[in-house]
């Protein structure tokens, strides 16, 4: 016969008993849901921090860009050498964009033959970025040549054009001024340009220069022509008070035989036009001072001096807005108000 166990002696297990897992899980939840939190703030950190350093990065390089656009033509970016390092130390002093201002500004300072400012630059690169890989990553130009830095490439290249311009002088600039060479100051509504002559070089044409300078019969009469990229023109009396559709067409009752100097139109050239009606002649008053190196002009017209004070006012003056019918008429065009031989 069956035996009935009493009541007291049977056990009921709770239907929410908890498994060994389970009691893993009460007893460690807390510190696991921490670990988890941990992961993933240090998983929005990382991300966070990553789309501000490249916010950061684009930032740098938008500012750096309005500096120093891209040239369609060459795709190379280029601009102010001192705005550049102005940008450089003001702005992006703790950015990799800065070391890239400064190069930048030296390639532009070495492609305007300022060899000096290009060695500076550079230098600056070196001093503050250290590290930065455009003075210690290697860079191979072909296969077995030596390894260099791009900063080492770039100062080599201007050693190597520094040298070129020495032995080529005639190549990129124009003889030296004498020392007791002839000045006269420009007066302008924007401010004064100071011209040296050569009177060694274009006499006829430097004398007459002097000439009207201290008669002051430049004094009224305005640039009357602005080709940017190219040069200004002025020197006409008729630019003082007589209808614009003559400007370009006076001067005093004389022209001058031309004279051939051993000069080119390099930037900040002072030279005499052509005779109005006849190119075979120089215009008795008429001028231009050239804003590039525009040596197209070479054989038309006779340069007989060069801007040596006031380039940044000679380029005020071609920036100004023209009048769009006739292209190159300046909707305000500035006047010489003094003028004098030093």
């Amino acid at each position: 016969m069956s035996q009935h166990r009493a009541p007291t002696a049977v056990t009921i297990a709770p239907i929410d008993e908890k498994s060994g897992l389970g009691l893993w899980i009460e007893k460690y939840w807390k510190i696991g849901a921490i670990v988890v939190a941990a992961v993933c703030a240090l998983i929005l950190y990382r991300v966070s921090s990553t789309s501000a350093k490249r916010t950061e990065r684009d930032t740098d390089w938008g500012q750096l860009l309005a500096v120093a656009p891209e040239d369609p033509g060459t795709g190379m970016l280029s601009g102010p050498p001192a705005e550049l390092r102005q940008l450089s130390e003001a702005k992006l002093k703790d950015s990799p964009t800065g070391g890239w201002a400064l190069y930048i500004g030296a390639t532009t300072a070495m492609e305007k033959r300022d060899f000096d400012q290009a060695d500076a630059l550079l230098a600056e690169l070196r001093s503050t970025y250290p590290t930065h890989a455009l003075v210690v990553q290697p860079f191979r130009e072909e296969q077995g040549a030596a390894t260099s830095s791009v900063v080492d490439r770039l100062r080599a290249h201007i050693e190597s054009e520094r040298a070129f311009v020495r032995d080529h002088p005639g190549l990129f600039g124009n003889p030296e001024l004498p020392a007791d060479a002839p000045r006269v100051k420009l007066t302008t509504d924007r401010g004064v340009i100071v011209v040296a002559l050569y009177a060694n070089l274009a006499p006829k044409h430097v004398d007459n220069f002097l000439k009207l300078a201290k008669e002051n019969y430049y004094v009224g009469t305005k640039f009357h022509a602005v080709f940017k990229g190219e040069y200004i023109q002025g020197g006409d009396p008729n630019s003082i008070d007589k209808d614009a559709a003559t400007w370009g067409q006076g001067g005093p009752d004389y022209t001058l035989d031309r004279e051939t100097p051993a000069l080119r139109h390099f930037s900040g050239v002072i030279s005499a036009v052509p005779a109005t009606g006849d190119p075979n002649k120089s215009s008795g008053s008429q001028f231009l001072i050239t804003t590039a190196d525009v040596h197209g002009l070479d054989r038309t017209h006779v340069p007989f001096g060069k801007v040596v004070e006031g380039l940044d006012v000679l380029k005020a003056i071609e920036n100004s807005p023209v009048v769009e019918s006739t292209l190159n008429r300046p909707e305000t065009p500035t006047a010489i108000t003094a003028i004098e031989v030093l």
